[in-house]
């Protein structure tokens, strides 16, 4: 629990340290060659002038008009990244070192950091049943704070804002923002909703990424499982001292796929237990091998 503004900014150095830590050169360089949306397109072709380099030489449009005519590239508009944070109750639970939802927010900020990096803007969107927070695309180290600061402020949400999940409410509040396109990804369980059909009208026109956090507990055959986590009203005490029913790990998993695959949307399965760096990477190189096909 934060308690004072020094707690906070405390919070928000070592979570900005985390995460820079988590976001190695390497990792950074497959971020940005893996997402869409960044790079040189094409604008014009133009008569040949001395000095101009015969690389960009269109040979196509010379051999038409019998005269040299040179390809114009401009940069392309910086691309923008939402990052959309699922802070329902089944987050908070968990057996491993970290709940869920500590493992999801560390994710949550290598990503904006990345893309912080990466020069590219990003906004933050933190969702229950409802959206309850959202931080349009900017850019600078201001608003990297903002956003960090946002995700240590989690912890101090009271429990009633944190009813069952509802990616729609992500989904509807950057919709919101039409006519701009956005690169999404999502950090959920997806215990608590099915991947939902807006999610369908949301590929139509941005790049969507579904990563779901899971506690490798989870995984146990039993169906009538509960998982032991952790209260948002009882931080402090063992995390015995609550229990959120879920469904199935796996037969969430396969469901969740199913729907993806229709729709051509990553989703990466990521444990409380792997290396977030790992599993970045793991993820970037998978969309990478998708956006070539």
């Amino acid at each position: 629990m934060v308690k004072t503004p020094a707690d906070l900014l405390q919070k928000v150095r070592e979570l900005e340290l985390v995460s820079r830590h988590n976001c190695s050169a390497a990792m950074t360089g497959t971020f940005a060659s893996s997402l869409p949306g960044r790079g040189l397109v094409f604008h014009e072709s133009r008569r040949y002038v001395e000095g101009d380099d015969v690389r960009s030489i269109d040979w196509k449009m010379t051999a038409r008009l019998m005269e040299p005519y040179v390809r114009i590239f401009l940069d392309e508009r910086e691309r923008e990244i939402y990052v959309a944070l699922d802070i329902s109750k089944s987050m908070h639970g968990g057996w491993q070192k970290q709940t869920k939802l500590e493992f999801a927010i560390e994710t949550a900020a290598t990503l904006i950091f990345s893309a912080h990096r990466n020069r590219d803007k990003f906004g933050l969107v933190l969702f229950a049943g409802k959206a309850i927070k959202t931080l349009k695309p900017s850019g600078g180290r201001r608003h990297l704070f903002e956003c960090l600061k946002s995700l240590i402020e989690v912890q101090n949400y009271p429990a009633s804002m944190l009813d069952d999940s509802d990616p729609r409410t992500a989904i509807h509040a950057i919709e919101a923002q039409r006519g701009r396109k956005f690169v999404i990804f999502m950090i959920s369980d997806f215990i608590d909703d099915d991947v939902p059909d807006d999610l369908k009208y949301l590929r139509a026109r941005h790049d969507v990424n579904l990563m779901r956090i899971y506690d490798p507990f989870e995984k146990s055959s039993n169906a009538n499982l509960k998982l032991w986590g952790e209260s948002p009203e009882k931080r402090g005490l063992n995390r015995g001292a609550t229990f959120w029913p879920f469904k199935n790990a796996e037969i969430v998993k396969d469901h969740i796929q199913d729907a993806c695959n229709r729709n051509r949307i990553l989703l990466e399965d990521i444990a409380t237990t792997d290396k977030i760096q790992n599993a970045l990477t793991r993820m970037f190189h998978r969309k990478r091998k998708l956006l070539a096909k």
